[in-house]
């Protein structure tokens, strides 16, 4: 999904995350979380997306997060879910990397 990133599950949470940096939130990229209805596949660095996004996708008023709820696995093929994606990757700190920007 996103080069370099390990797949990590918390299970108390219920979600399956993304990061660079296992164990803590710092490096987190993204996580999935499975509803009734839908999926969130949340960004950890989503308000800083916002304005690439354009109010199209990304949903949510939190301080640093976002989601785009995903109803439809049709949506994975949408191009601009790869962008923030890449985007969100970019934006998060690697170990020994000095931070993501």
């Amino acid at each position: 999904m996103i080069p370099g990133a390990i797949e990590e599950v918390d299970t108390a949470a219920k979600l399956l995350g993304f990061t660079f940096q296992p164990g803590t939130y710092k490096g987190l990229i993204t996580t999935v979380a499975l509803h009734r209805s839908h999926v969130n596949l949340m960004f950890s660095k989503g308000a800083e997306l916002a304005e690439r996004d354009g109010g199209e996708l990304l949903d949510g008023t939190g301080k640093r997060a976002r989601h785009v709820k995903l109803r439809d696995l049709r949506q994975l093929e949408d191009a601009r879910i790869r962008d923030l994606l890449a985007a969100a990757a970019e934006l998060t700190p690697r170990p020994g990397a000095g931070g993501g920007q």
